[in-house]
């Protein structure tokens, strides 16, 4: 069986010290370093009493700083990281180091409860990208966590700034990772108002600490590639450069039901002959200054219908890509509003019409209200935008074909950004088997979109 190596930070835990390191003496480790920071307590005092080895340090360093401090002294097979303000029970923390004492694994995290909180969002979304989605919402965000002295010296723990830039250097080297078990410590663990004080839609200032470390720590990695890993599959930003677009003016009018405001409806379609009428007769009957549609890419009869119904067609032989067609239309827009709608299905004009008048009402970015289930990539990474921009009440609503770097932009310079009307797009929108299906790793549509998040949170970073 490997040796057991106990790392305990204390910031002034002497009600409870004593009951962890009792605790973790039934388990015989060969050493239980406790690094005492910032104290003004007598838990410098509990922890010599009890045969630990003590590193004091003055100023309070954090807690990942203070496991870093420990774990620079260890000297067993396998570090074991516990927290000093509540004491495990013996059965489960005994459940929990069997299989990397035993040798079957590199890695120990403990499994999280199964409700999604601001934090356990970001948690799932590093492993999964670094290719451990097995590992859940397990990190090193939190204590219990364990690892082999073989893996602290391979990877940059040492060196790591963040709990979860460890986790992620770990996550590079380490083969077998355990997390099968579960350790209620949020029961365990005391409440403390000033911390845990998020309610309703408001982040708490714990939850910000550690979204602003998973948002620095990502970052790191994205020097060498803002975008995470993932292709931009098929874009042809390139083309917003150009101003001389060839574009043939459609009819519109100058509507009285914005406010004295104008409004643009912005249409790309690609082969969208079956759906175009009905999408511009719908748009029609909002009073818009100009429908652009733009085509690129298209063989089928989508510009004949768009030119015969008046709209302004800007036409492209080649396709565009992902949104791209949006930034197009934005860009000759000539209204105060500008409303983008998608060409490959309907949405009826009572449905379409109330972000026309949020916006006009004063809302700067008026979105879809979605409340999607956090089980797939994409509203994953929408929910975990909207907590890290301090907007957790727009939930899974976001741009993301515009891209969601805007809507990151939008938030943190301060404008007002609503989810404003519901339109179950997911029923309406049109399965793509090239686009939404993969043998392996994400579908390119998924791909193109994870990768967009990572272009928003590079951006995120460097405020």
């Amino acid at each position: 069986m490997r040796s057991l190596f106990v790392i305990i930070p204390v910031f002034n835990e002497e009600r409870t010290l004593k009951a962890v390191i009792t605790g973790i003496k039934l388990f015989q480790p060969l050493e239980i370093i406790v690094v005492v920071n910032g104290c003004t307590d007598h838990s410098s005092t509990i922890a010599k009493e009890n045969g630990c080895i003590v590193i004091e340090h003055t100023e309070k360093l954090g807690q990942h700083s203070a496991r870093v401090e420990g774990a620079k002294k260890a000297n067993g097979d396998v570090l074991l990281f516990l927290d000093a303000d509540f004491a495990l029970p013996f059965s489960e923390l005994q459940q929990f180091l069997t299989s990397i004492l035993f040798g079957n694994c590199d890695v120990t995290v403990n499994k999280n409860p199964k409700e999604h909180s601001s934090t356990e969002v970001w948690k799932k979304l590093v492993a999964e990208w670094k290719g451990h989605k097995e590992c859940g919402k397990g990190s090193f965000c939190k204590a219990p966590f364990a690892l082999t002295k073989e893996v602290l010296v391979k990877s940059d723990f040492i060196k790591s700034t963040y709990s979860v830039e460890a986790f992620i250097e770990t996550l590079k080297v380490a083969g077998r990772i355990e997390h099968r078990h579960e350790i209620d410590t949020k029961t365990l663990n005391r409440f403390h108002p000033s911390h845990h004080n998020g309610f309703f839609h408001k982040i708490s200032c714990s939850e910000k600490r550690v979204i602003k470390e998973h948002v620095e720590s990502i970052s790191k990695e994205l020097l060498r590639d803002k975008r995470g890993g993932y292709k931009d599959v098929g874009r042809n930003r390139e083309i917003l450069a150009i101003q001389n677009y060839n574009v043939q003016k459609g009819l519109g009018v100058r509507s009285t039901l914005y406010d004295g405001q104008q409004l643009s409806v912005i249409v790309p379609a690609q082969n969208e002959a079956k759906y175009i009428k009905s999408v511009i007769s719908q748009a029609r009957q909002l009073e818009p200054l100009e429908i652009i549609i733009v085509i690129n890419g298209s063989t089928d009869e989508t510009e004949e219908y768009a030119k015969s119904l008046g709209a302004t067609v800007v036409l492209f032989e080649n396709r565009l890509g992902h949104d791209v067609g949006r930034g197009v239309g934005a860009s000759l827009a000539q209204g105060d509003i500008l409303l983008f709608v998608d060409s490959d299905f309907t949405i009826p004009a009572q449905d379409l019409f109330p972000f026309a008048k949020a916006v006009q009402s004063g809302i700067d970015v008026a979105l879809n209200k979605q409340i999607d289930p956090l089980t797939h990539p994409v509203p994953l990474w929408k929910y975990a935008l909207n907590v890290a921009c301090d907007h957790k009440k727009l939930e899974t609503s976001s741009l993301v074909a515009v891209p969601p770097l805007a809507q990151c932009k939008a938030m943190k310079e301060g404008f007002l950004v609503e989810a404003v009307h519901a339109v179950d797009v997911h029923k309406l929108n049109a399965i793509r088997l090239r686009g939404h299906f993969a043998q392996q790793g994400y579908p390119p549509t998924t791909e193109l979109i994870v990768g967009d998040f990572f272009e928003a949170i590079h951006y995120l970073a460097k405020l």
